[in-house]
């Protein structure tokens, strides 16, 4: 089975490298046409230069540039607009933050996402590989102007970071032009941030119904809960000396799996998805092991039945991902905790003599394990995958020998629902 989840891990980027998520959309030409059609949603981690766009779904594909195109828009997540900006270029990382003012900036086209649009202005940003800054554009200018957010060193020794928020200061000149001091002392405290910054525009532009909100404000991401099972194969391995199972063939028992937990969505298109499982398993092991010794063969023998319950934060990728169909890849570490009734180790000499010892080897109670999965999901509800569970530690604490138990399995989650936040 192992040879088929690797071939599985290695097969799913394949899928990966020409997928495409065409949402509905349309595009806003230079002539001010509006030609809807598809858009390949990308959840742009920085503001894209360029877009694929088909009139439909068959159709083949057109890119556009902020030379062809005025605006686009992909219908219930992000708007764009094309604009001429000038873009300061000073990091506001420690790992990039300028010794001294960096006033450097460069004069640039590019395509702005809408954050808030209203009667008295407009929020944008524009993010690429060295940071992500604000732009405003209220009644009477041509072009957005951007909330100035700059940090940097005194000195060559970088010991003092200095913050400038002029952005709080542009805004306040806003506010005041509109007769709209009451909102001086909450911009005073407002962060450079999407979500502080759009309170404050929203709260500008007065008007909530006719204003415009980016759906990358309004849903960040969603929690979705799950229950499923799968049915594993577990195998316990003696390593090391001074145990006579170190020898015997690997031990291996078939049990189900039953397990629960959340995932939370990160992001609009969801690719990335950090989560949580809770799981309980049962097993049932059988060791034997025989030596020629002078007195006649000893066979020695390990029954062990056991019950387990893990937890186990995971990071779940999408690399495969359209609403119909996604194919994953997930890791995680899971806290094990284990009770086993049952564990009698039997010695016999040639059936004339027999000892037996409770709890021997004795085994952990908490132990650890790395879980890799691959799978896909189907239309949004059915989550199949498969398995492998390696140890991060053994179940047993002997200076000479050591066990531990690995798992393979195959899987099944039902997607119960899902809550937006």
């Amino acid at each position: 089975m192992i040879k088929y989840l690797l071939a599985l891990v290695l097969f799913i980027p394949v899928f990966s490298i020409a997928q495409s998520n065409y949402k509905p959309g349309y595009v806003i030409n230079l002539k001010g046409d509006t030609l809807r059609g598809y858009i390949n949603y990308r959840d742009w981690s920085q503001n894209p230069i360029s877009i694929d766009f088909k009139p439909e779904l068959n159709s083949n594909v057109q890119k556009f540039t902020v030379n062809d195109i005025n605006s686009f828009e992909v219908t219930g997540y992000e708007t764009y607009e094309k604009h001429s900006i000038k873009a300061s270029m000073a990091g506001v990382e420690l790992r990039n933050a300028p010794v001294g003012i960096d006033t450097t900036y460069t004069v640039e086209t590019v395509f702005l996402e809408v954050l808030q649009q209203g009667k008295n202005c407009s929020l944008y940003d524009f993010s690429d590989d060295i940071k992500t800054r604000y732009y405003i554009k209220s009644a009477g200018m041509t072009e957005p102007e951007e909330l100035i957010y700059k940090v940097h060193f005194e000195d060559g020794e970088k010991r003092n970071l200095i913050t400038s928020n002029t952005f709080r200061g542009q805004l306040i000149v806003l506010v005041n032009n509109l007769n709209l001091n009451d909102l001086q002392a909450r911009i005073q405290r407002t962060n450079y941030t999407a979500s502080d910054l759009s309170g404050i525009v929203l709260k500008i532009n007065g008007d909530t119904k006719k204003s415009f909100q980016s759906a990358s404000l309004r849903n960040n991401g969603s929690i979705k809960f799950f229950i499923g099972a799968s049915l594993n194969n577990s195998t316990l391995k003696y390593t090391g000396i001074g145990n006579p199972f170190m020898n015997s063939p690997k031990a291996t028992s078939f049990f189900p799996k039953i397990n629960l937990g959340i995932n939370n969505s990160m992001g609009s298109v969801g690719r990335l998805i950090l989560g949580i499982e809770a799981s309980l398993t049962m097993s049932s092991f059988s060791l034997t092991s025989k030596d020629e010794t002078i007195l006649g063969t000893k066979t020695s023998t390990q029954t062990v039945k056991g019950i387990t319950g893990s937890i186990t934060p995971q990071l779940l990728y999408n690399l495969y991902n359209t609403d119909k169909l996604k194919g994953f890849l997930a890791i995680g570490v899971s806290a094990n905790v284990s009770s086993y009734p049952t564990n009698i180790y039997t010695v016999t000499v040639s059936n004339l003599s027999s000892t037996t010892q409770n709890n021997y080897p004795e085994f952990s109670t908490l132990s650890f394990s790395t879980p890799i999965k691959a799978g896909i999901v189907l239309l949004k509800r059915t989550m199949l995958y498969a398995e492998y569970n390696s140890p991060l530690t053994p179940i047993t604490n002997y200076a000479s020998f050591s066990a531990d138990i690995t798992s393979i399995g195959l899987g099944i989650n039902f997607i119960l629902g899902s809550v937006k936040y």
